[in-house]
């Protein structure tokens, strides 16, 4: 029985590990992919700001 749970506390500690790892990589990915999406906001407004100052 001690072995057991020994068992499962040890691979719950190994997925634990393996989910904070997952989740920061999944984090860094979705923070990378909304700096892009700023980024493209960025350039788009600023191309319309110039669009309408040109246009004026």
């Amino acid at each position: 029985m001690s072995m057991t749970s020994n068992n499962d506390s040890m691979s719950m500690t190994t997925w634990a590990t393996i989910g904070t790892a997952a989740a920061i990589e999944a984090i860094g990915g979705l923070f990378v992919v909304l700096v892009v999406l700023f980024i493209m906001l960025v350039v788009l407004f600023v191309m319309l700001v110039v669009l309408f100052t040109v246009s004026d």
